[in-house]
């Protein structure tokens, strides 16, 4: 889970010459690396992401649930156990 506060932080590093963390944190590497070859468009485009950081968080947080979501298999047995159904344990010598 991504926090809003690290990704102002990380947006504040603009401020000395290195722009784009804020994406590479919110996993969207390919903008990380335009940011930083470009200084956020000259600055405009990341000026712009400072009204953006609360979507890109919330965004970033939805997908990581969604694909960490736990996912629950409910398996259906016959009532009637039949001789072929039983799994017999092999050094079982009793």
């Amino acid at each position: 889970m991504r926090n809003s506060g690290v990704a102002y932080l990380l947006w504040a590093l603009c401020l000395f010459g290195i722009a784009g963390a804020h994406r590479f944190y919110l996993d969207r590497p390919g903008g990380g690396v335009l940011w930083f070859m470009t200084w956020g468009f000259c600055g405009i485009a990341q000026a712009i992401d400072l009204a953006l950081i609360p979507s890109m968080v919330a965004e970033c947080n939805r997908r990581f649930r969604s694909e960490n979501q736990t996912k629950v298999i409910v398996i259906h047995r016959d009532e009637r156990v039949r001789d072929r159904d039983i799994i017999r344990d092999p050094f079982d010598f009793s």
